[in-house]
């Protein structure tokens, strides 16, 4: 970030520590001075000098429009009269089993958004917009065997955004080439399994308790009602090896790696855009344009239209999850920054006992 900010606004790395560490920009004008902004402007100002710069008599949110939608807008170059296409398909959220849904990456979504690009005879490539933090390991592993299948069809690219781990990185290293930020999150080469005790709380909080009859000694295999057996815990350990045995291998193989190299920069770590291109777990530094720019190059195509993945749903089904949506943005006032934890704590009933996920939740500041 430092090394962007220098150049933008052409003040030294040295500088912008020195700014940084005796808070010399805490007012606006100072700011100015240190060249750290252009200009010290009210609000009304601003709208202004954005009208001016396109050209408008005014600034009204008819004409302005949302960071998300912006963009997901089609670059410049494409040209809508051609019938070749690229599909980009949107992979956001935490992975999961079944349809998924607006912030959810679901198996059943995206693996059939993958075959429909693939099938498609208009579709050249494919670009794979991966932006999470990885979920559901089973659920990563249908979605690569799915992009897979499509890269041996026509070129795979990946674009990633602010997140792509652990099985954000999963369902993409198997792609033909692999775009990151110089900030993106990326890798978390690792796997780990919660099974939740809920001995106490059903015992002493609830006043429940269980009696179980079974067939076999081990039919009530990893129950919340108890801890977990040495039986279990060595079968759980086991089960958790064999997968992420199998995610280095996909990396490998993804990657033209060895297994131990990938052991060696896996194990949970995550690294910026910048140390995963020089550890081979990305391509290049580059945006979604440049991704889309190289998918073209690969498929041989100057012209293009681009075709969103998955597609958008009916305007009722928006309308209901809208609102829905109320009582989510009423919390998410209160809460403030605390909101992604408590989702996050929300969410643990219903997550998959083996998880190619980050274990926690940043916060960049």
């Amino acid at each position: 970030m430092l090394a962007d900010i220098s150049k933008s606004r052409d003040i030294s790395v040295r500088e912008l520590n020195r700014i940084a560490d005796n808070k010399l920009a805490m007012f606006p004008e100072d700011a100015q001075n240190l060249k750290m902004v252009d200009g010290v402007f009210g609000h009304v100002e601003m709208m202004q000098l954005l009208a001016d710069a396109v050209e408008e008599e005014k600034i009204t949110k008819l004409n302005l429009i949302e960071l998300r939608r912006y963009s997901r807008a089609p670059a410049k170059k494409e040209r809508k009269q051609s019938r070749d296409r690229i599909a980009v398909i949107y992979a956001q959220g935490e992975i999961a089993m079944g349809k998924g849904g607006a912030y959810t990456i679901g198996s059943q979504n995206i693996s059939r958004a993958v075959r429909t690009a693939a099938n498609c005879k208009n579709t050249k490539a494919i670009v794979l917009r991966v932006n999470s933090p990885g979920g559901s390991a089973l659920a990563s592993d249908i979605i690569l065997q799915d992009v897979l299948a499509a890269k041996a069809k026509k070129p795979v690219v990946d674009s990633f955004g602010s997140v792509a781990a652990s099985g954000g990185y999963y369902i993409a290293c198997g792609a033909n080439m692999i775009f990151a930020q110089p900030t993106t999150i990326t890798g978390s080469i690792g796997v780990f399994g919660t099974i939740p005790n809920a001995k106490k709380l059903f015992n002493e909080k609830l006043g429940v308790t269980f009696d179980e009859v079974s067939t076999n000694p081990n039919a009530d295999f990893l129950s919340i009602s108890r801890p977990m057996t040495s039986f279990e815990q060595e079968k759980m350990q086991n089960f958790i090896e064999r997968t992420y045995e199998t995610f280095i291998t996909h990396v490998a193989e993804g990657r033209n790696l060895t297994k131990s190299h990938v052991d060696s920069i896996g194990q949970g770590r995550v690294w910026s855009g910048v140390d995963a291109k020089n550890i081979g777990l990305i391509d290049e530094i580059g945006n979604l344009n440049d991704a889309i720019a190289k998918a073209a190059e690969l498929a041989g195509i100057e012209s293009w239209r681009i075709v969103n993945y998955p597609k958008e749903r009916d305007q009722f089904e928006q309308l209901m999850e809208m609102l829905g949506g109320a009582r989510t943005r009423i919390i998410k006032s209160e809460m403030g920054d605390w909101y992604p934890m408590y989702e996050f704590v929300k969410s643990i009933p219903s997550k998959p006992a083996v998880m190619a996920r980050k274990p926690y939740i940043e916060t960049i500041q």
